[in-house]
Parts: C-alpha cells; structure tokens; sequence
C-alpha cells in the first residue's frame, strides 16, 4: 500500500473520530437540556373566557422558567424577542407579575406547572401587538401566542385558544353594553341619587350612550383573524 493512501485512510479515520466526540457531545448537551410541553385546558363559558396551559417538564433536570410574554404568531419570523423588550402589562389572571419580571419559576423533572388566564387578563398585552381599542376603520385582528422562555434560551410557544379572538373582542364590549342595559331597566326613582338635576342625569345618559355607541362600533369594525371564524367561538375551542 503506498504511503499516500495511508496517509489518506489515517487522515479519514482522525475525521471520523472526531466526528463522533463531537456528536457525543452534541447529544450530552441536548439530555441535559429542559424541554417543555405545553397542554392548554378548555374555554371556560364566560365573559372573561379563563383557560390554563400547563407546562411539563419532559427531560431529567430542572427547567426554570424567567419569562412568559403574548408574541404575535407569524409563519415568516422565526426570531426570538428578547426578555429585555418585555412591556409592563401582565398576562395573568391572579398573579401580579408583568411581562417585564423575571419570574425564576422551577419545574421539577416529571413536574408542571400552571399559568392562569383569561381574555381580559391578557387584553393589554394584546393591544400592543394589535392595538384593537381604537380601530381606524375596518381592521383584522392577528393571531397570537404564549412565549414561555427559559432560562437556557429555550421558547416554548403556545397558540392563543381559536375562541379567544372573539372573547377579547366581547370584554371590550360587554361591561358598557351591561351597564346600559341595567340603566334602561331600572326604575327612573332608582337611577340616579335624588339630589342630582335634570341635566346632570341627560349628561350621564349621553356619556353613557356616547361609549356604547364608540363600542359597538369598534366591535363591528375588528375583524377576527384569517382561519378564525365564530364557529370557534361558539363551539368554544
């Protein structure tokens, strides 16, 4: 065998060597690394629409969770917003914690952990992605997701619930549209205190009127994102 060939053969053998403590390394690196997966719960049949995600921890080490922010979901951007851009509107509908806190949640191996929500928990933050309180015309809302970071860099990203569209639409519309129901069922003696005058009550009526009027426009105006249609909302998925 000429020495060339050896060399060759030896060259190869380093190469694939190499190749494999490479690859060792690669698949140590990646048991080692927390995964998690996501499963959401069912609608609740609501005004403010709670729903949960639980989070499993599915690998063999500790996973802990530093962010969880509303992102909008997007087939052409696959980039990572930094914890560092998170706004100050929560997402949760009983803990206090803002997109912006680091939240050092720990999920054991085998482990969960549950993230409460609602349609009206999450509003603000949606508003940032898609201002929907001031609609300029007809306007279509866009979809959205739950980022759940990891301390690693991991995302776990979750999909809004599809019936969610249209509750956020109905808690920007509901509150004003109750009260002026209340107001045309109630009594005229029990309306209003009975020191108030005439024109203080018609001012009330017209402030009262005004804002339902702007709601049921701005409801009418949103439009629920392309896929999205009230058959979700109706069979609550």
């Amino acid at each position: 065998m000429k020495a060339s060939t050896v060399d060759v053969l030896s060259m190869l053998g380093t190469w694939f060597s190499g190749v494999g403590a490479f690859s060792a390394v690669l698949y140590a690196m990646n048991v080692n690394r927390p995964k998690l997966k996501a499963r959401v719960s069912e609608v609740k049949f609501s005004d403010d629409g709670e729903f949960s995600i639980d989070v499993y921890n599915l690998k063999p080490v500790t996973a802990h969770i530093s962010h969880v922010r509303l992102v909008q979901a997007s087939l052409f951007s696959r980039t990572k917003l930094s914890p560092s851009k998170f706004s100050l509107s929560t997402l949760f509908v009983d803990e206090p914690f803002r997109q912006s806190d680091r939240l050092d949640i720990e999920v054991q191996s085998g482990g969960y952990h549950r993230f409460n929500y609602s349609a009206k928990s999450i509003l603000d933050a949606y508003c940032e992605i898609s201002d929907i309180r001031s609609p300029v015309g007809m306007q279509r809302m866009v979809k959205a997701k739950i980022a759940i970071y990891l301390s690693n860099g991991s995302v776990c990203y979750v999909p809004l619930p599809k019936s969610m569209y249209q509750k956020l639409k109905n808690v920007m519309l509901l509150p004003i549209y109750r009260r002026v129901e209340d107001l045309c069922r109630a009594d005229s003696t029990v309306r209003f205190p009975k020191d108030y005058t005439a024109e203080h009550k018609q001012e009330i009526c017209k402030r009262m009127l005004d804002e339902y009027e702007a709601a049921m426009r701005r409801h009418s105006y949103l439009e629920l994102p392309f896929g999205i249609c009230m058959k979700h909302f109706w069979n609550n998925e």
